[in-house]
């Protein structure tokens, strides 16, 4: 039956919207009986009757936006988001329910994000009170920080040390060792703001093994990056000049561009898009190495209920200089196609867990070709990574990471396999 109704924005903006609704009797009866609850201010109830309309058929983008504004009014912060990004896909609802993502995002303190929907909300606003509204909010915001860092320190055991250039392998020690790590890593504004703006960056990522010093690695990267909205897309690019230094030389270095683009999409789902297109310079003794990679990756993002979740595909593709021994020939330059799964999980208020895993598939673009017989290397390595975290303050947070990989390659010399374990503890500022 068809039944006119208004939508509850009222409630949190002073604004009535007619919006006509398309429901079986039951899930009728179970909105009218929750907008009678709401009016009487008996939100958990009116939230009961919503989410009973939802299960009995009822799908409008109205609908969830009462489903939005009942559980902002009893504290479901997570809810209440996933509502407003269902309902912002109605053209009459977007800037209303983008305010009031904004008002989500408050509430649970990020501010960034609090920041993005308000500006969008004002962007979008089709009223001049809403416009002014989303304005006051932005005023009132903390001003945001111009420059973010972490520090992070670890110690932790592996049974197999490798030597990687990017996802290139290029040693596997098959021996086991302790081992400490350092990360830095920074950031900062230089003209604009975070979503409009550029920034600076910059990385070094270190690994030190005790009885393996030859495996000591070195990762140097600095770089900036432009950022800008364009419609619906969060669009930026960047340029970064990259090194690794292995056992106390040079391996590589690297020049890299990266473009990239995210969206919301429907039902809470997010889009990102990116590709990146890198010069390599292979250092002294690892000439073979240099040439060019491209990747092109393609994600998408949610959630289950306090739980998120990611999957992604990449596809890789490399032209390297290759290795040449004599009469024998080592190929460096594969195609890769990544496909991978992240799940992340609050156990409690400081407390989470995230598993991730990947499955990748490469194959080599010319022969090997060792001691008079030719094979084109086929590799698949499935991995998986379990990192269990805890904040012990907004800036302290200590972690646990367990990770497996199996590199299955037809030529035996290729294969390896490693476990790892690491504990650390981070500081961000």
């Amino acid at each position: 039956m068809n039944t006119t109704r208004s939508v509850l924005a009222g409630l949190l903006l002073a604004c009535a919207i007619p919006v006509t609704a398309h429901a079986a009797r039951s899930a009728s009866d179970e909105f009218q009986a929750g907008l009678s609850a709401f009016h009487q201010h008996r939100y958990s109830q009116a939230l009961s009757h919503f989410l009973k309309a939802e299960h009995a058929g009822m799908h409008d983008p109205a609908l969830y936006y009462d489903i939005g504004v009942s559980a902002y009014r009893t504290g479901n912060y997570d809810l209440a988001q996933k509502a407003f990004l269902k309902s912002s896909t109605d053209p009459g609802l977007a800037s209303v329910s983008q305010y009031n993502l904004g008002l989500v995002a408050h509430k649970q303190g990020r501010t960034g994000a609090a920041r993005y929907w308000f500006a969008l909300a004002q962007r979008h606003a089709t009223t001049r009170r809403l416009r002014e509204m989303s304005g006051s909010m932005l005023q009132q915001l903390p001003k945001p920080k111009r420059w973010l860092a972490a520090i992070r320190a670890g110690a932790g055991y592996d049974d197999n040390a490798v030597l990687a250039s990017g996802t290139q392998l290029v040693h596997a020690s098959h021996r086991g060792a302790a081992y400490g790590s350092a990360l830095a890593l920074g950031q900062g504004l230089l003209v604009g703001n975070w979503s409009r703006g550029l920034r600076a960056k910059g990385l070094v990522d270190t690994r030190r093994y005790s009885g393996l010093a030859h495996y000591n690695l070195s990762i140097y990267q600095a770089g900036i990056e432009g950022t800008m909205p364009v419609g619906v897309w969060r669009t930026g690019a960047d340029l970064e000049a990259g090194r690794v230094d292995f056992g106390g030389g040079e391996l590589d270095r690297s020049l890299t561009t990266t473009l990239h683009a995210r969206r919301h999409l429907a039902h809470g789902l997010g889009l990102s898009l990116r590709y990146a297109y890198a010069t390599l310079h292979g250092g002294p003794g690892y000439g073979y190495l240099g040439g060019w990679r491209q990747t092109l990756r393609a994600g998408l993002r949610g959630s289950v209920g306090e739980s998120r979740w990611r999957a992604w595909y990449e596809h890789e593709w490399d032209a390297r200089r290759d290795l040449y021994l004599g009469s024998d020939f080592y190929s460096f330059s594969p195609r890769r196609d990544t496909v991978g799964l992240s799940w992340k999980h609050p156990l409690t208020e400081q407390l989470s867990v995230e598993a991730r895993a990947s499955y990748q598939y490469s194959r080599y673009g010319s022969p090997d070709r060792i001691g008079g017989l030719a094979r084109t290397r086929v590799d698949r390595e499935p991995r998986l990574v379990g990192d269990l975290r805890y904040h012990l303050s907004p800036w302290w947070i200590a972690s646990f990471q367990l990770g497996y990989e199996d590199n299955a390659s037809n030529i035996p010399g290729d294969s390896y396999h490693r476990k790892w374990g690491e504990l650390a503890v981070e500081r961000l500022f």
